[in-house]
């Protein structure tokens, strides 16, 4: 049975909404072509704003904190989140407004909704206020990231390879196993080398839980690669975005403890 909430309540959740819509537009600008992301699919827009609802609403608290805490946290953010915080505070204000004059019951399924009004508010504020410079930093430190994995992936295949040449030249065969153990206990390199080999994981995982025949790693990869490499840009451009929006500035050790919490799967 749904339980009634309070228009102070629901105000926060509006405004919640309304935040995580301008973030998750920011998102979209940011990785809009980049890495060849068909960001325009349907699919693409879905995927994208759960990751964005989800990471924000653990970074910073969504879920639990009054819209002053939110504010108190995001104090130190770029204006152009401040300006986002107050586009968010004054549509839930209204909505807020209108619920109670027209005595609507809301309670706690009463799930938010922007209306095409609201969302005309956001998009004249990116129209008025461009992040163009924030927008670009975060897409080109993304595709950076992308672009060391890339190098650093055909380094480990030209050491497999050079084992193996090893091995036909008549060298004991533990050699190639000993190459691989030697790449798999390395750990997370980087947060992105991190992101994909937990995003690989589960795909392969998953392919197989929902396919007739299991399916070699080799193949899934292949297959779900592009996949794979936009759900990576993805969740990695997040992690920019926070830094570079002043939401949160992850320091050097934060990023290695999120790298090994993601790759261990803590």
């Amino acid at each position: 049975m749904s339980k009634r909430i309070s228009y102070q309540e629901y105000k926060r959740r509006v405004f919640n909404t309304a935040l995580v819509e301008c973030l998750n537009t920011v998102e979209v600008q940011a990785i809009n072509g980049c890495c060849d992301l068909d960001t325009k699919s349907d699919q693409y827009k879905e995927m994208c704003k759960k990751m964005t609802d989800s990471f924000y609403t653990d970074l910073i608290g969504l879920d639990k904190n009054t819209i002053t805490d939110t504010k108190n946290k995001l104090a130190e953010a770029v204006t152009f989140v401040k300006d986002c915080i107050n586009i968010s505070e004054a549509i839930a204000e209204d909505k807020m407004q209108m619920a109670a004059d027209e005595k609507i019951e809301v309670t706690d399924e009463t799930k938010p909704e922007l209306s095409d009004e609201d969302k005309y508010l956001i998009d004249k504020l990116f129209d008025e206020k461009n992040p163009e410079v924030q927008v670009d930093a975060i897409r080109n430190a993304s595709v950076n990231a992308l672009l060391a994995e890339d190098k650093k992936a055909q380094e480990i295949k030209d050491s497999i390879d050079l084992a193996k040449l090893r091995v036909s030249s008549g060298e004991d065969p533990k050699v190639i196993e000993e190459t691989v153990k030697s790449i798999g206990s390395r750990g997370p390199t980087s947060l992105m080398n991190a992101i994909l080999n937990s995003i690989s994981t589960m795909a392969i995982k998953d392919i197989n839980e929902n396919s007739e025949e299991i399916k070699s790693v080799s193949t899934i990869m292949s297959e779900a690669a592009d996949d794979i490499k936009s759900r990576a840009v993805m969740l990695y451009s997040l992690y920019e975005a926070s830094s570079i929006l002043g939401i949160h500035k992850w320091t050097p050790d934060e990023v290695r403890r999120e790298a090994s919490r993601i790759y261990y799967n803590k």
